[in-house]
């Protein structure tokens, strides 16, 4: 995206009037994988569910970049239809997240209340307390898109540059999380001995 920015004229006139199309591409891939390997962190692979959640992220960036292109066309026309388009698109993106996380908070549950000893609460609420990080981290980005387009109601300098660090700051602690592999150690979660009902596909 940076070089991008710096060799494209018509690219970089675009990003300054608030459209991105290459960031939520990229998030759509991105994003998308890493859901995929929270769910995994947590001991499941069940294809379905991968699939569901898959497309649910990739639906949720989808609706992010129509907010900006009906964002841009309000702000050179002052369509009152434009306006309700991004507001509905910015709702169903939130609708797309609470799946997702309900999802995947709901799976948690369910491993650690069948894996994890009783009296290891102090583990337990790490293990949550990073999902929750990673959560909060997730839906950074739909926060600030509602702060800077509904609330500030246009582009302000350095909106770019927000969610590359938002971006580099949930990928770095998901590389954390999956290189202590906190969720996936044999004495946190044992795969084998849960009781999650759900079944498991697997792709030879």
């Amino acid at each position: 995206q940076v070089v991008t920015y710096h060799t494209s004229k018509a690219y970089s006139q675009m990003v300054d009037r608030g459209i991105n199309w290459l960031r939520w591409l990229e998030y759509s891939c991105s994003a998308s994988l890493m859901i995929l390997i929270i769910q995994a962190l947590a001991g499941s692979f069940d294809v379905a569910l991968q699939v569901t959640l898959w497309f649910l992220t990739m639906a949720t960036m989808a609706c992010g970049y129509l907010v900006e292109l009906s964002h841009d066309g309000y702000a050179q026309a002052g369509n009152a239809t434009l306006w309700s388009i991004r507001l509905v698109a910015h709702c169903i993106g939130w609708f797309c997240q609470i799946g997702v996380w309900s999802a995947l908070f709901l799976l948690l549950h369910a491993i650690l209340a069948n894996s994890m000893p009783a009296d290891a609460g102090g583990l337990r609420a790490m293990v949550v307390s990073i999902y929750v990080t990673l959560m909060i981290l997730f839906q950074s980005f739909g926060g600030w898109q509602l702060l800077h387009i509904f609330v500030l109601r246009r582009r302000r300098p350095g909106s770019e540059r927000v969610y590359a660090i938002l971006s580099l700051a949930s990928k770095t602690t998901l590389g954390i999380m999956l290189f202590a592999g906190v969720v996936n150690r044999p004495d946190l979660v044992d795969i084998d001995g849960a009781s999650y009902s759900a079944p498991v596909y697997h792709c030879d």
